[in-house]
């Protein structure tokens, strides 16, 4: 150790340093040497799940220099893995904690995960919106807010000029709005990968409906208009959909719905190879795999994303 360059010792802890922040935690028990020489990477990849976890990481990185708060990968769950005791922080609480950790974190952030189910839902969204997220290269947002109806376009407004992967899961009832394209455009300039699960077809926005339209037949000569998506976005998944077969007895839908629901089933069966729909097989409830997802790219493995990845 002490023969070996401070740069050396420093890559390799950051090449060891990927998984849910057991191994930072390692190395700073071992002796002082390596805590010091770990520190600036200890936090590179860290995994919060529940309450007490999200409070108290907020409440560690106070102690810290920023320059040895530079987390690359975060996971952030209001699930947590164990039942404790005693009464857990309330779900205000955890917010305010995460909202904490994002402003002291986003310099550094490359892969973020948020699983995040409650009433504090939109202000988590809204608060993401207002992070400048410059070096954020991949987001997954999974969340089913209280509300229903609620719209979701100040969240795309998100300031993440090098977000590449773009996975969302929202509860059925979340509007998509309809200029999502030309807002990612804007906000996402160089998105290649967008994934959105849970999405009902006839809900879709017929502007949306059309975007993905003509991107899957602007082969044609005789299509015209501007294409509103990001020119860098390759593959577009829906998955998990729920057609008019899954959709509640009382519900009626209208002759437009109906429209834009045969219509979205026809170009999920271009075999377009920017469209891709995984259609809903009995239960559409999801499996708790976030954490397995994230433990998969920040390894270099592909995760949430399909093969074409």
């Amino acid at each position: 150790m002490n023969r070996c360059p401070l740069e050396i010792c420093l890559s390799i802890f950051s090449l060891a340093c990927t998984d849910e922040g057991y191994t930072g935690r390692s190395l700073s028990l071992v002796s002082k040497a390596f805590a010091d020489a770990s520190r600036p990477v200890q936090l590179q990849s860290i995994a919060l799940h529940g309450p007490s976890q999200i409070c108290g990481f907020a409440s560690m990185l106070k102690k810290r220099n920023d320059c040895d708060r530079r987390v690359r990968n975060l996971f952030v769950s209001l699930k947590a893995r164990t039942r404790r005791v005693d009464l857990p922080p309330s779900e205000e609480q955890c917010f305010q904690a995460t909202e904490f950790i994002l402003s002291l974190t986003s310099p550094h952030l490359s892969i973020l995960f948020l699983w995040w189910k409650g009433r504090t839902t939109m202000q988590l969204m809204t608060c993401l919106a207002q992070t400048d997220l410059q070096r954020l290269t991949e987001l997954s947002f999974d969340s089913s807010p209280q509300a229903r109806n609620t719209s979701t376009g100040d969240f795309f407004k998100l300031r993440a000029p090098n977000l590449r992967c773009l996975h969302l899961s929202f509860y059925r009832d979340l509007v998509i709005p309809s200029s999502l394209p030309s807002l990612l455009s804007r906000s996402c300039p160089c998105l290649s990968h967008l994934y959105l699960a849970r999405v009902i077809f006839w809900k879709l926005p017929s502007d949306f409906v059309d975007a993905i339209s003509y991107r899957v037949s602007r082969a044609s000569p005789s299509k015209k208009g501007v294409d509103p998506f990001p020119a860098t976005l390759n593959t577009l998944t829906l998955d998990r959909i729920v057609s008019r077969f899954h959709a509640d007895p009382e519900e009626t839908l209208s002759g437009e719905a109906l429209e834009l629901e045969t219509k979205m089933s026809e170009l999920a069966d271009c075999n377009s190879s920017f469209l891709c729909v995984n259609r809903v097989v009995g239960n559409h409830s999801r499996t708790y795999k976030s954490p397995q997802w994230w433990n998969e790219r920040i390894t270099g493995g592909e995760g949430c994303w399909i093969d074409r990845f």
